[in-house]
């Protein structure tokens, strides 16, 4: 009786394993963008919410003119060191300003840093504080207004090019060196239900269990 019992538990918990529906989830790629090059990264996105955040993927940070005389630690008043800084196009609703696809939005953190790592870091610190400037561009990269935020977000209505750059003015990009990766969290995708076929391990398993089941009642007779 006991081992009737348990067959049927068996059953009735793959029976429900079977048409339980999966969560929500939401799926995240590493944007890699090359400081040499002005074109930068461009991604057809399609509707939703998402975010971006700075990170270590092919790259940690950038700098330009290749510049490689700082000293010390810590952030570099005088120096072109290191930095994170990136422009962003898209025609979607941000979490600064609207996003344009000609009038990029700039956000950067203490500009320069004498290394790599201590660019990254200073850039996840004020993602982590809500003290990343977001400061919107002219076409002619002219300087429009400034605030701060936490997290780089925008809102997409449909199908829309999203261009990720790095920010070093018009023209001067042949002497950079290095870039920035980027973490986007793309709007949670549910996936498909998982319909209600046996796999074969799993279908084998229950026959084997159904003989015994079965040579048990006739030992029983």
């Amino acid at each position: 009786m006991t081992f009737s019992r348990s067959l049927r538990a068996l059953g009735l918990a793959g029976a429900l394993a079977a048409f339980a529906v999966p969560a929500a989830r939401a799926a995240t790629t590493i944007v890699n963008v090359a400081a040499p090059n002005e074109s930068g990264v461009t991604l057809s996105l399609g509707a939703g919410s998402y975010t971006v955040s700075f990170t270590t993927g092919d790259f940690t940070a950038w700098n330009p003119w290749s510049y490689t005389s700082c000293q010390g630690a810590g952030p570099q008043v005088n120096c072109f060191g290191w930095t994170a800084q990136l422009k962003l196009y898209t025609a979607g609703d941000g979490s600064y300003t609207t996003y344009s696809m000609t009038e990029p939005t700039v956000f950067w953190a203490t500009p320069y840093w004498s290394t790599a790592e201590g660019a990254l870091a200073a850039f996840q610190d004020a993602e982590t504080n809500g003290t990343l400037v977001a400061q919107a561009r002219g076409a002619d990269n002219s300087v429009g207004a400034t605030t701060t935020v936490g997290t780089i977000a925008f809102t997409l209505s449909g199908l829309t090019d999203v261009r990720f750059v790095v920010d070093d003015g018009v023209g001067q990009y042949g002497d950079n060196s290095g870039g920035v990766s980027l973490l986007l969290t793309l709007p949670d995708v549910t996936p498909p239900p998982v319909t209600a076929v046996a796999e074969p391990v799993s279908a084998s398993l229950l026959l084997a269990g159904l003989g015994l089941f079965g040579m048990l009642r006739r030992r029983r007779g």
